[in-house]
């Protein structure tokens, strides 16, 4: 076999690879909650075809979901930041709740019940959090007597702001629609004993 036929079998081996990664990408995107292996068809495809006589072709490395999905989710995110900034600050002042405070004693842990999912984050008050699945935006706030509420944005229901009395530490938010059915988020506010053992 001459070096030749090996380069171009070589070539169409990593190509082939490269194109079933992709694939696979685009696949679990649009039929799954995952975000599949992007950048991986990328690079298999662009080394490919680099190695190949075509080289112009290794742009076909581009088509991989992952290489346009990264830049999107970074200029969507700073763009969504602003509308909920936006969106959040006259209620602030309207409900003249205290200004913003990170409490690094304590910690927030978000629950998904219905995909067995738990997340810590900062207690950030007057700060908002996301989640995409299920889809809701929340903020912690405290009014001027100290009294804590739960400020949700929930798109699929209405575009207004709902508040919640969140005296206790736990609190439940239910019937948030997916595409898999309503799911609940349960949000709990305790100390943090990272922090509070140091």
């Amino acid at each position: 076999m001459s070096p030749t036929t090996e380069m171009y079998i070589l070539c169409a081996i990593l190509c082939l690879i490269g194109f079933f990664f992709m694939g696979l990408c685009y696949y679990t995107v649009f039929f799954t909650e995952s975000s599949g292996a992007p950048f991986i068809g990328s690079i298999f495809v662009a080394i490919g075809f680099l190695l190949s006589p075509f080289k112009w072709l290794a742009l076909l490395g581009l088509l991989d979901y992952g290489v346009w999905a990264l830049p999107h989710a970074i200029i969507s995110e700073h763009l969504e930041s602003k509308r909920r900034q936006k969106f959040f600050d006259p209620f602030y002042t309207e409900k003249n709740y205290q200004e913003s405070k990170h409490d690094e004693t304590k910690a927030m842990f978000v629950r998904i019940k219905e995909r067995d999912e738990e997340l810590e984050w900062p207690y950030v008050t007057r700060s908002t959090y996301s989640l995409n699945i299920p889809k809701i935006v929340f903020s912690i706030c405290l009014d001027k007597a100290g009294n804590r509420f739960l400020l949700t944005e929930e798109p699929y229901k209405s575009k207004q702001i709902k508040v919640y009395p969140f005296d206790e530490d736990i609190i439940t938010v239910t019937d948030l629609p997916t595409k898999k059915g309503n799911m609940t988020v349960e949000i709990e506010v305790r100390d943090n004993e990272r922090n509070n053992n140091s």
